[in-house]
């Protein structure tokens, strides 16, 4: 971007007064090489991570291939072992941990839900839902003693210990719309059915007990429940950033003119993963302040999901074949990010001292030499 900036110089009583033409370089990747810990590209044919976690020390990751492949990523080398599910367990979706155990559940119909032993990688397929039940499976949560499923139109919920289940049907409000996201907070469940535009947030207790909220455009299959709010994110452009209360109130701001793929929570910071070429990282107060808009490193497209470990490092897939992680550390991050922006609350906020006195400088030597002639 260039700005012209009229600059003005008082040398002995006389004001020179030039308008000039200043090439200003706003930096749209903070990171500067620094904040980057690390890199990967996945190997051929582990593409598309659609579930993202960090669990006793390791990443995990299940990915949208046929047939699924379960990931365990080690956080300092991004190296990785991989499971590869057998014939027909196709299309990881959402992955969690629960009961000293990684779960995975699998989009196809009826849909299966994965345990993976975290330790030894031994597998198993241990609910096959029925055709009329659940099919098409894409969230998990693990809340109030439970593990929550959800799909098309129902929603199961299963005890661990012996994996009994009930399924209960929503279909009345959302249709066929899978249920995209779960999440749990203020004593509820709560669901994303972006096909039906809606957010239920359903009583845990008893599930036939739920309201709705209808918004006019299809939501996030991440989003994040934290003190009293849920905030999430809409999958179009240009994309806002909802929060939402208990008694299903709300209010949004827009966050990005690109694509939202979804919204996480980490030290008092609500954050954003935006498509782009490159992918792009958004933070935001937990009022829906922008703080910070964060390019990944080049070749690096379309962030898509948000995993943190202990030590509050950030890691983000990259919505590619094959699939790419990118390592951050979100203290250096918060320290020393170049750019700030706010689309929509402040302008681009770039400083352009050192190059005002430069140009200073600049003058005043051809003054001086002006003067000598």
């Amino acid at each position: 971007m260039r700005r012209k900036i009229l600059v003005g110089i008082s040398l002995v009583g006389v004001t020179l007064s030039v308008a000039i033409s200043v090439s200003i370089i706003i930096q749209d990747n903070p990171f500067g090489g620094v904040n980057v810990i690390k890199t990967k590209i996945l190997e051929q044919g582990d593409n598309r991570i659609h579930g993202f976690t960090y669990y006793d020390g390791y990443l995990w990751a299940s990915t949208r291939t046929s047939p699924c492949r379960i990931l365990k990523i080690d956080p300092d080398t991004l190296n990785y072992e991989k499971i590869i599910l057998s014939s027909g367990l196709n299309d990881g979706d959402d992955i969690i941990s629960a009961n000293g155990y990684v779960w995975t559940i699998l989009y196809t119909s009826p849909s299966k839900i994965v345990k993976i032993d975290p330790g030894t990688l031994n597998w198993e397929v241990v609910i096959t839902f029925k055709s009329n039940e659940l099919k098409y499976g894409g969230s998990l949560e693990y809340a109030f003693g439970y593990l929550w499923a959800g799909g098309h139109g129902k929603l199961a919920k299963i005890n661990l210990n012996d994996l009994s289940y009930d399924v209960y049907d929503f279909s009345s409000v959302i249709g066929d719309a899978q249920f995209h996201a779960l999440s749990s907070g203020g004593g509820y469940m709560w669901g994303s059915c972006p096909s039906a535009k809606r957010i239920l947030r359903i009583n845990p207790d008893n599930p036939t007990d739920y309201d709705s909220l209808y918004l006019s455009v299809p939501m996030t299959d991440d989003m994040t429940y934290i003190n009293g709010y849920l905030y999430i994110g809409s999958e179009v452009t240009p994309s806002y950033v909802y929060k939402i209360s208990d008694d299903l109130t709300y209010y949004s701001v827009k966050a990005s003119d690109t694509i939202c793929y979804g919204i996480f929570y980490h030290n008092d910071t609500i954050w954003g993963a935006y498509v782009g070429t490159p992918g792009k990282l958004a933070e935001f107060d937990l009022n829906l302040n922008l703080k910070r808009l964060h390019e990944l490193p080049s070749n690096f497209n379309n962030a898509n999901e948000i995993a943190f470990d202990k030590t509050g490092n950030l890691y983000v897939t990259c919505w590619e074949k094959p699939a790419k992680i990118v390592k951050l550390s979100v203290q250096q991050i918060n320290q020393s990010s170049l750019l700030y922006l706010n689309t929509t609350h402040r302008e681009k906020e770039v400083s352009a001292f050192k190059a005002i006195y430069a140009i200073i400088g600049l003058l005043v030597t051809t003054y001086l030499l002006r003067r000598e002639k």
